[in-house]
């Protein structure tokens, strides 16, 4: 315990107190505590190895009659201090059996896992040995021994140190000791023993690196069956210190290797099954892992052979690496082939195999190529190909290691060119595939790729279905299709800086001109709520006619879903009928106007547009009867009768309005009033103030505007009221006037 210490001031004086020992009692007790020695240079403890293997390098110093304290440094490691006298001695002393037993765990410790245990090792073995190579052949059985032991041993370190050892021999020995360990090591892999089988492996990959190309190849018709069998060994540390052992061997045959060990490995698969393809599965995986840039151009060429093997190619993919990207092209055309010729029944299998290769790649470079080759299948004229090409792309998507902001354009562009494909199944992938990957984004990153989006949507949309207003597309029209799409362009639009605004705004219109009603009315909240915010705000007149506009569109097409949000809409559209740019204002009367038709209590509607065209403002006053001829139109059938009345009040006294836009307005609004008002008020109104001459040409122009908006927005009313002759007669007087104006609307 006391030289297994963590405190080295406990070690030091352990060992004192073994040095002590071992000077009293070298002479009278030695029989009792070298075994003790012997036993501790193989404890699983390093520090206990290191001091067994110091003290008993002072027990054979003390034979010897030397200090142990001379420089040993030298260039090679086989030189040796020791003379014919000192090994006479320790024989006479030890016996020849014991001296075999020390001398052979002393050797071992030359190649021991801790560094100080080794240079230890080497510095006593240099002391006391004679002659290295003739020390190694007197001890050869009782070292076989040992490092047989070891290498059944249950500790890795042990197995490691027999390992090395073997190795070590096989360069000093090997003419002599290759015949005798590798029929012994051949045996030892076939016992029951797990751990004695790796540890054999192990020893084998060693003799392996240490010898010679043509001294394996003497010994390549037993090695080679013993490795195959290894490498397909139930047990997965067998397989994984086999996988070591044709690494080896490799590195010495070359391609003889993969001829005589892999050929066979890989033609087993089409007839094994159960347990034993799953241990062949296993060691092709293993030493795929020790050397996949060798092994994967050679076992690629006959995985792909049809029928392909996507299974094989799955559990290789997963532990190939960067090696792998090489091969993706050839890889994933013969997956994506492969899938196309499955059986049914087989086709969730073979997918969840395909989905483990694409989430095997790791590296930018591999996800490239893997994009660039699934993009190009996906314009495929086979629609299988297009519907497993969209299925990988989804995986691609999901992959964690994707870097997303680096490839989501082509993403975007690849995918969306879909949303309209035959193929419903495609479509549904490609919107999944897209929808994985845009909410992956940071909402940075969704703000920066605005006009992106916007672009890749655009070029989605083939120029003949631009031109037509009714065409959607079917990937808007999936349930929920939209969702995506509007929260990024709404991040934009909260977010985003005044041209990213506009650009999320305008990108938010389109999409909604694709997308069908029942698809829209899921995201009518969070399309709406933004701009309302925006028009809330003083931004400047482009992204303020953007947001009607799309409102527009939006009321055209959810109409009643808006319901919740009339009061706030009717606020906004009646605040941007007073915006200083015209275009606003227009942009707020056709809004409006379209807005109108979802009320069912117009009134406080009118009400406000009526008070509206009192305004001191000129330019205002023209956007309120705008406003109330466009809403008057649409929805006055719903006015009550004593407003009706009163806004036909203001109408008659605006006929001579000293502006022209005002009585052209006004005229039109006459027209739209027209259409609802009170037959018997609309006749005393058209008798008493329109058909009669006025005594101003303002008030003529008027009436003229207003026979115009008559014909133009009642006709219909005004045949059954038998008022057409009664107007055309008044034009026909009208057209003596010498006004132009009035002549050239007659």
């Amino acid at each position: 315990a006391g030289l297994a210490s963590e405190s080295e001031f406990v070690r030091h004086t352990s060992y004192k107190a073994g040095q002590r020992i071992v000077q009293q009692y070298a002479d009278s007790a030695i029989n009792l505590f070298l075994p003790q020695l012997e036993n501790g240079l193989f404890d699983e403890n390093h520090r206990i190895r290191l001091a067994s293997c110091q003290l008993l390098g002072d027990l054979l110093y003390r034979i010897m009659g030397v200090t142990g304290k001379q420089s040993t440094v030298t260039g090679d490691e086989d030189d040796n201090f020791g003379t014919d006298e000192t090994k006479r001695l320790i024989i006479n002393i030890l016996g020849e059996e014991r001296r075999n037993r020390v001398f052979s765990g002393l050797y071992m410790a030359r190649s021991d896992v801790a560094l100080a245990v080794r240079q230890a090792g080497l510095h006593i073995w240099k002391i006391v040995v004679t002659n290295t190579p003739k020390t190694l052949k007197e001890i050869l059985p009782v070292l076989i021994e040992l490092i047989l032991g070891c290498l059944a041993s249950d500790s890795y370190d042990k197995r490691m140190v027999a390992s090395r050892t073997l190795g070590d021999l096989v360069k000093k020995l090997s003419d002599r000791i290759l015949p005798e360990v590798v029929p012994i090591l051949e045996a030892a892999l076939k016992t029951d023993d797990v751990v004695q089988r790796q540890g054999v492996c192990l020893g084998l990959s060693e003799i392996i690196a240490a010898t010679s190309k043509e001294q394996v190849e003497v010994y390549s018709d037993s090695l080679l069956p013993a490795i195959r069998s290894a490498l397909t060994d139930p047990d997965p540390g067998v397989r994984t210190a086999a996988a070591g052992t044709f690494a080896a061997l490799h590195n010495v045959l070359g391609t003889k290797a993969l001829d005589e060990i892999l050929s066979p490995l890989l033609a087993a698969m089409e007839t094994l099954e159960g347990e034993e393809h799953e241990y062949l599965i296993g060691a092709l995986q293993e030493i795929m892992q020790a050397k996949s840039k060798v092994v994967l151009p050679y076992m690629v060429p006959k995985l792909i052979e049809k029928p392909v093997n996507i299974g094989a190619l799955a559990s290789l993919s997963s532990v190939a690496g960067t090696a792998l990207y090489e091969h993706l092209d050839t890889i994933i055309t013969a997956i994506v082939e492969g899938l196309c010729e499955a059986e049914e029944s087989e086709i969730e299998k073979e997918l969840e195999h395909a989905h483990l290769i694409i989430s095997s790649i790791k590296e930018l470079d591999g996800h490239e190529n893997t994009l660039d080759i699934l993009e190009e299948m996906l314009k495929s004229e086979d629609t299988k190909m297009r519907l497993y090409s969209s299925i990988l792309i989804g995986t691609l998507c999901k992959n964690t290691y994707l870097e997303i902001e680096e490839h989501i354009t082509i993403l975007w562009k690849c995918l969306l060119s879909k949303f309209s494909d035959t193929n419903k199944e495609v479509v549904v992938n490609c919107w999944n595939a897209f929808n994985t990957a845009t909410k992956r984004l940071s909402s940075g990153d969704q703000v920066r790729l605005v006009p992106d989006l916007k672009m890749s949507i655009y070029l989605a949309i083939d120029a003949k279905n631009r031109r037509d207003p009714t065409y959607t597309l079917p990937g808007f029209c999936l349930p929920k299709g939209l969702a995506t799409i509007v929260a990024l362009y709404r991040e934009g639009i909260l977010n985003g800086s005044p041209e990213l605004k506009e650009q999320a705004i305008m990108g938010l219109k389109e999409a909604i001109q694709y997308t069908s009603q029942p698809a829209l009315k899921p995201s009518v909240v969070q399309i709406t709520g933004p701009l309302i915010r925006v028009l809330g705000e003083r931004y400047t007149a482009n992204i303020k006619t953007a947001c009607l506009d799309t409102l527009s569109l939006l009321i055209d097409k959810v109409k009643v879903a808006l319901k919740p949000f009339l009061s706030q809409l009717q606020t906004t559209f009646m605040k941007s009928l007073n915006d200083g740019t015209r275009e606003v204002r227009e942009k707020g009367v056709t809004a409006l106007t379209k807005l109108v038709s979802l009320h069912n209590r117009v009134d406080n509607l009118f009400t406000d547009i009526h008070s509206g065209t009192k305004n001191e403002n000129l330019s205002t006053r023209e956007t309120m009867f705008a406003a109330l001829q466009g809403t008057m139109f649409i929805g006055g059938s719903g006015m009550g009768a004593n407003l009706a009345l009163s806004i036909s009040v203001t109408l008659t006294n605006h006929l001579g309005a000293p502006e022209d836009s005002i009585r052209t307005a006004n005229g039109a609004c006459i027209g739209s009033l027209a259409t609802f008002f009170n037959e018997e008020e609309l006749e005393k109104l058209i008798r008493e103030k329109i058909l009669p001459q006025g005594p101003s040409k303002e008030i003529r122009h008027g009436q003229a505007l207003a026979i115009a908006g008559l014909m133009r927005y009642a006709p219909t009313r005004m045949s059954k009221m038998d008022l057409i002759e009664d107007l055309t007669a008044s034009l026909l007087k009208f057209m003596d006037s010498d006004n132009v104006q009035v002549l050239q609307l007659c």
